[in-house]
């Protein structure tokens, strides 16, 4: 491995952070936080990524830590199951349980209003500059077999 070394002509605060880590390498998430299993990671860029599992839990990556989101509070005990967020776009989407839809922007949740009760298992989004979104589920009661949702804005 080659030296480090860095020039500083001023006052400057400097952080080295080592890992001797190669190939996959395990994510250290807030401790305290991390009490269910996570299903589901989609994100918009490399700074902008969304884990999310059972009982509501949500992180988010910023490009330096890992961050616990909050939840809307419908949405704050529901497994959610998948992420997904068009590259180089600033919405990501979350799906789960009951129907729960919801989309992260500006550093927030919002609640999205849609018609079906499934339990939502994955989003896809479509790359081009006006993409649906599309979510699908598993059989319930109401969408007795199977859910496929479809937005058209994003």
């Amino acid at each position: 491995m080659a030296p480090c070394m860095v020039t500083v002509n001023q006052d400057t605060v400097v952080q080295a952070a080592f890992s001797t880590c190669r190939g996959w390498c395990k994510e250290m998430l807030p401790a305290s936080s991390v009490t269910s299993n996570l299903l589901g990671v989609g994100g918009t860029a490399p700074s902008n990524v969304m884990v999310v599992g059972e009982s509501g839990a949500a992180f988010v990556w910023d490009g330096a830590i890992w961050k616990t989101v909050q939840l809307p509070p419908a949405a704050a005990t529901k497994t959610l199951r998948a992420a997904a967020g068009k590259p180089a776009a600033t919405v990501t989407y979350v799906a789960g349980d009951g129907g729960t839809i919801l989309k992260w922007s500006s550093g927030g949740f919002t609640q999205v209003t849609n018609p079906s009760t499934a339990n939502l298992r994955a989003i896809a989004i479509g790359n081009n500059t006006s993409p649906n979104t599309f979510f699908v589920g598993e059989m319930c009661i109401r969408d007795r077999y199977g859910a496929l949702l479809r937005a058209t804005r994003s």
